[in-house]
């Protein structure tokens, strides 16, 4: 029986704000999953924390809310441990490109066959709020962060 974008959906309420981008990113990765016809024992989610940790809430399929920062460790030890899995990891810009960016290169280095998805919203905010100023510049500015992800990547 062919799986439908229904059948990743959970019934969990999702209380991200109105307008706000993160709903087209889950509903992107349930109809990604539909279309590829990956059965949902066969998937995992990890998400890290702040908005885009509750992706993992959201899709119907394995699913660990982990700890900042830590999103890719954990997803990778799940494909280490289980190669055939469809792995998906999803965190914020501060997940994933502040407290994370060492995992993040490490991961680029290891290059498990995983996804990784990062919510970038170039806000930051539940990394540093101290130090706000070393990650992203004033309003108007390009990310400095997001410039030096696509050096690393390119």
């Amino acid at each position: 029986m062919a799986l439908k974008i229904g059948d990743y959906k959970t019934e969990v309420h999702n209380d991200w704000c109105p307008g706000c981008g993160d709903f087209g990113i889950v509903n992107a990765i349930q109809m990604a999953l539909s279309e590829m016809q990956i059965p949902r024992h066969r998937a995992a989610i990890f998400s890290g924390i702040g908005c885009s940790g509750k992706t993992s809430h959201f899709i119907n399929v394995y699913g660990v809310h982990t700890l900042h920062g830590r999103v890719l460790t954990f997803a990778q030890g799940a494909k280490i441990a289980n190669p055939e899995m469809t792995v998906i990891a999803a965190g914020g810009d501060g997940d994933g490109l502040g407290i994370g960016v060492g995992h993040f290169i490490a991961a680029g280095r290891r290059n498990l066959d995983l996804t990784y998805i990062i919510f970038n919203n170039g806000s930051i905010t539940l990394c540093d709020v101290a130090n706000m100023g070393k990650y992203v510049r004033s309003k108007g500015k390009k990310d400095i962060f997001s410039i030096g992800c696509c050096r690393v990547w390119y």
